[in-house]
């Protein structure tokens, strides 16, 4: 298993735009063979992309770390708040071809971070844990 870096998690999310297939992120061939391969072995790459996630919003206080305009105005991202909680801002479609922004508090870093990735990841490479209930 690979070990991933902030910029593999940036594009595995499309964050940045990338050439590579997500097989070739997780350090398979972008092939059948690799595909194979890769459901074979199953690797969880959950908690590194988690710790990826919190060194983040630990060192800059957002995932990602820089927020371009156009992410604060339509895109989801991670925010820490001076109160601890962890906010994740959306878009929400409020009626037809009407969007909102919209944001949901978390008192866990890790329930954040879950729905995160329950929103950006692609199941069959990156599986999310069931959803963890905040309280």
């Amino acid at each position: 298993m690979v070990t991933l870096t902030y910029q593999d998690v940036l594009e595995l999310f499309r964050y940045v735009a990338s050439d590579r297939h997500t097989l070739e992120i997780l350090g398979h061939d972008c092939s059948t063979r690799g595909a194979r391969q890769f459901r074979q072995d199953r690797p969880d790459y959950v908690p590194q992309v988690c710790r990826l996630i919190q060194t983040s919003l630990e060192e800059s206080g957002s995932f990602p770390r820089e927020l371009s305009d156009e992410l604060l105005k339509d895109g989801i991202y991670l925010e820490r708040r001076p109160d601890g909680v962890i906010s994740l801002h959306s878009s929400a479609e409020i009626s037809v071809s009407r969007t909102a922004r919209v944001r949901e508090d978390f008192i866990s870093m890790r329930s954040a971070m879950i729905e995160l990735l329950r929103r950006l990841s692609d199941p069959p490479y990156l599986p999310v844990p069931p959803k963890v209930q905040d309280g």
